[in-house]
């Protein structure tokens, strides 16, 4: 079955871009004994061919099942010579091989011009990337094109810039990224380390990683992971290349630890077996004190509750933390310094408001909904009441709804804290005509 149409195995392309970034090989150092069992366990799957013994029962299809059994065994020991003959013969015109080839060349530090050419020159309109060549774009494919022109080191800053802001429009109301009209575990798991890596190159990466991160954390269940081995190694994957989703790690860890069977391999699946042993290593190689924290919210109305666009929010100690909520009232300020800030929110035709908020690090900050009060606005009318010849009438009762007043000696009057829109204007003496006008 193809992981691209398996509901829960749609991931089973994990971008591996950032094993390759660390910049060591896990060959050089002491792999626990969990670990080495499963390494074992994967190194014996490969047959003469190339192909792996267990494959025809994995979630993954044949191809997908041998590319990530390479690159986990190229990272924690080596990839046997006829695996990577087998991986390399694949000649698939489409978006995830391209990338895997790209991906692939760049670990062993060669050159891959022509699927990087070709990767490129099949970007869409909107920014995106389709299942393959003159397909719809979807996050998926954009997410695992991003990492591979990454790991290529690939000169294409503007076509980048194109796809993050492709990421950016495709996220979905709960704030992660699905390939339907669900957030799913894998497909934001991408998008994270797809936007990670290009953060330090372009600003909206690092907004849309901590997007991801902040969804994957808030979808785990109530024991802090997913609850099934695929869904857990694909978030362990990405969330390892975010310190400040550090946190996160060791309950997914637990979990696949707990899974493991004797023999080393997870379901006797080679497929999810790679995951799974990348995922464990890869979070053994993030520092476990993190220096920063996350902070997010909705702000609404205070009346109404409706959530609020357009509201600016800021860190008062460092202007460079801010944002401004969309339709759904949402912000997020991440990988904010741990320590104390003054939280600040205005907008037009309401109040400003300051909060006092502790970051701590490795940790999110939910501050749930924020109110924001309506400024109340009035206005004033005035003006002179005179007689038919123009002369000043003092003592004149003048009215606007329950509020009035007297004119003064030189027939003045005004009226203040007037609710806005039309209101009438009546005067009113003894011995004359009241007279009543119409003001807006």
């Amino acid at each position: 079955m193809d992981v691209r149409w398996n509901g829960r195995a749609c991931a089973a392309r994990i971008a591996v871009l950032f094993l390759f970034s660390i910049g060591t090989s896990a060959a050089a150092q002491t792999l626990t004994p969990a670990l080495q069992n499963g390494v074992a366990w994967l190194r014996g799957q490969v047959q003469p061919s190339g192909a792996l013994q267990n494959e025809p029962a994995s979630i993954a299809v044949p191809l997908q099942a041998r590319e990530e059994s390479e690159f986990t065994l190229q990272v924690l020991d080596r990839a046997p010579s006829a695996l990577v003959a087998n991986v390399a013969a694949d000649k698939q015109a489409t978006t995830e091989f391209f990338a895997r080839r790209l991906i692939g060349a760049a670990s062993a530090d060669l050159a891959d011009t022509a699927d990087q050419t070709a990767l490129l020159s099949t970007q869409n309109p909107d920014g995106g990337w389709g299942i393959s060549p003159n397909y719809q774009s979807n996050p998926l494919d954009t997410a695992l094109a991003l990492q591979a022109l990454r790991a290529a080191d690939a000169a294409a800053s503007t076509q980048v810039g194109r796809a993050l802001t492709y990421l950016t429009q495709t996220k979905l109301a709960d704030g992660g990224w699905g390939v339907s009209d669900a957030s799913s575990v894998y497909v934001s798991g991408h998008v994270l380390l797809a936007a990670q890596s290009w953060a330090s190159q372009n600003a909206a990466g690092a907004g849309i990683a901590a997007d991801a991160g902040t969804w994957l954390v808030a979808a785990r269940n109530a024991s802090q992971q997913y609850g099934n081995d695929f869904d857990n190694a694909s978030a362990l994957i990405a969330l390892a290349s975010t310190p400040a989703q550090s946190a996160a790690l060791a309950p997914l860890a637990s979990a696949l630890n707990a899974t493991q069977l004797a023999d080393g391999s997870w379901n006797d699946d080679p497929y999810v077996t790679a995951l799974a042993l990348r995922g464990l290593w890869l979070s053994g190689q993030v520092p476990v004190t993190p220096t920063a924290g996350n902070v997010l919210g909705i702000v609404v109305d205070q009346a109404s509750n409706a959530a609020l666009s357009g509201v600016a929010v800021q860190l008062a100690q460092n202007s460079g933390f801010n944002t401004t909520t969309p339709a759904n009232g949402a912000f997020q300020l991440s990988n904010v310094p741990a320590g104390s800030y003054t939280l600040n929110l205005s907008a037009n035709g309401y109040s400003p408001r300051a909060i006092t908020i502790q970051v701590v690090a490795g940790q999110t900050l939910n501050m749930g909904s924020i109110g924001l009060a309506k400024v109340v606005t009035t206005a004033s009318i005035y003006g002179t009441v005179r007689d038919n010849n123009g002369a000043p009438l003092p003592g004149v009762f003048v009215a606007v709804g329950t509020r009035s007043v007297l004119t003064d000696s030189a027939g003045a009057y005004q009226l203040d804290g007037i609710p806005p829109g039309t209101a009438t204007v009546s005067a009113s003496l003894v011995n004359y005509q009241t007279a009543s006008a119409s003001v807006a």
